[in-house]
């Protein structure tokens, strides 16, 4: 069903709440001019405060703020998620896992860039992990160091 509003009436809005997340706005900015000129509406892109600029309402978004940090003062303590802190304790930990583990978690790019990097940041536990396989003389242990070689590089 078309809309009951005319093309030159809607403006198309797209936003993240959070201003850090503008890895991306190349890619969304190139879509958006694509659905001007495919819809014939104007198109935004605003990341944090910028949408309240663009309605003319900036001292919202200082208020928004304000609930955030306090809101962020009640909430119970996240539990840490950087394995790298004490590698060698992780490291103790996680080392004797099923081969078949490592593999997956090796072989999935999005997997390791997005989870594993992100509990492992600092790399330090993998490569204690690497040294160790090294010393196997299995094949998968052989294949698992590689890959892993591959991942600590950078």
């Amino acid at each position: 069903m078309l809309s009951n509003y005319a093309e030159d009436e809607l403006i198309g809005i797209f936003y993240f709440i959070d201003p850090d997340l503008v890895k991306n706005k190349n890619f969304y900015t190139a879509e958006l001019l694509k659905m001007t000129k495919d819809y014939n509406v104007e198109t935004h892109i605003f990341y944090g405060k910028h949408l309240f600029d663009y309605f003319g309402y900036s001292d919202i978004w200082n208020e928004i703020l304000e609930y955030l940090q306090e809101w962020k003062k009640e909430i119970p303590d996240l539990p840490e998620i950087n394995f790298d802190l004490e590698p060698q304790q992780t490291f103790e930990e996680i080392k004797d896992l099923k081969p078949l583990v490592y593999r997956k978690l090796l072989m999935n790019d999005d997997l390791f860039n997005e989870i594993i990097l992100s509990l492992f940041p600092e790399k330090k536990t993998l490569k204690l992990l690497y040294d160790y396989y090294l010393t196997k003389t299995e094949t998968i242990y052989r294949t698992i160091a590689n890959n892993l070689s591959k991942r600590i590089k950078n």
